[in-house]
């Protein structure tokens, strides 16, 4: 997954509109259009507004999350990382529960 297709899903992700991510980031919306069709990369300093804006690092942003299975890495949506991330503070006894 690109870096734009990364920004889109993480901006659908959060139910934003090109336009907010555009204020949050300090761009216009044509600026995070090319991001997201990858005609542009963003910079750092863009992404960095709205990894503090979430309180997040940048590397949520712009890294793809994978999950490595023995056989091969996929791509997941933000959701599904989410999911995996609660899933790994469980108890193993709440883990039990769910297998």
């Amino acid at each position: 997954m690109s870096t734009g297709e990364s920004i889109k899903n993480f901006r659908l992700h959060h139910g934003l509109l090109q336009k907010d991510l555009a204020i949050i980031a300090g761009v216009s919306n044509k600026t995070v259009s090319a991001w997201e069709k990858g005609r542009i990369e963003p910079r750092m300093g863009a992404i960095q507004k709205i990894a503090d804006h979430f309180g997040i690092k940048k590397s949520d942003i712009i890294e793809s999350p994978i999950i490595a299975t023995n056989e091969e890495m996929i791509n997941v949506t933000f959701e599904e990382k989410e999911l995996v991330e609660e899933y790994r503070e469980l108890s193993d006894k709440a883990k039990s529960l769910i297998k």
